[in-house]
């Protein structure tokens, strides 16, 4: 009986340093991906670092195309009204032309029955 109950405690004891050494390893893992992870932070810091930067660059562009929208659309009011005012001009202008040929025929007309009078 003594035999069995030492052999019980000796696998007791076995089992339990088993367990232990098995923690031991654990704890090493750990304490490598720790190490790992400290030497990853300058880098992680640093891609925060780039990553504001970055983000300020792409609010920078985005304020730059919003005012490039902005001016390219007062470019074509601008554009707009001034084609609107040659157009104008231009329906003037053919008018005036329509008025003084007219007013070439009916002279014209009045000289050749002029001379008959």
């Amino acid at each position: 009986v003594v035999k069995v109950e030492i052999a019980s405690r000796f696998k007791a004891f076995e089992d339990l340093n088993g367990s232990i050494e098995e923690f031991r390893m654990k704890m090493k893992d750990l304490s490598s991906i720790q190490d790992k992870l400290a030497g990853m932070e300058p880098q992680l810091a640093l891609l925060q670092s780039k990553g504001k930067m970055h983000s300020k660059s792409v609010k920078s562009v985005e304020a730059d195309v919003d005012s490039l929208k902005s001016l390219v659309g007062n470019l074509r009011n601008e554009i707009n009204s001034r084609v609107q005012g040659i157009s104008s001009d231009v329906t003037e202008i053919k008018r005036d032309q329509l008025k003084s040929q007219t007013g070439m025929l009916s002279s014209s007309e009045g000289a050749s029955v002029m001379p008959g009078v």
